[in-house]
């Protein structure tokens, strides 16, 4: 597993712990936002780790990550998968976490613009559920 593999590069091994217990998004979710940063592969990690205001930087190996960072008005967060070895992800990295204070309220407007048109959305459903019955 890539991320065992990991532990020898880390220069204090003390503060990297893997997870190997399969988690609901609200465990993973608790986790993620006592983190200043995620890194991930999967999209979905990076949406709940956000929803839990911990910024995230998605890899993208397809359109969906850079159109959701896009949305979020965030489009600096998503990095294609090629530059995983480039040293690109590195420095990006180190320059997110030097502006985590402004970053992090970026974040926390874009998920809540995000939250109140999901739920004009939901609202909009159900209005025409009630018209149709």
């Amino acid at each position: 597993m890539v991320a065992l593999n990991l532990r020898q590069h880390i220069s204090d091994p003390a503060r990297y712990h893997v997870v190997m217990d399969e988690l609901n998004d609200l465990e993973m979710g608790k986790i993620l936002g006592a983190c200043e940063l995620t890194v991930g592969t999967r999209l979905h990690s990076a949406i709940i780790s956000m929803n839990f205001a911990t910024p995230a930087i998605a890899i993208n190996y397809e359109h969906k990550s850079a159109g959701i960072m896009q949305q979020l008005g965030l489009p600096e967060m998503a990095i294609d998968i090629r530059h995983l070895l480039d040293g690109s992800l590195q420095a990006m990295v180190a320059d997110t976490l030097g502006q985590l204070p402004a970053l992090n309220a970026r974040l926390n407007e874009a998920v809540s613009r995000e939250r109140q048109t999901g739920m004009q959305m939901v609202q909009s459903v159900l209005e025409r559920i009630g018209e149709v019955k």
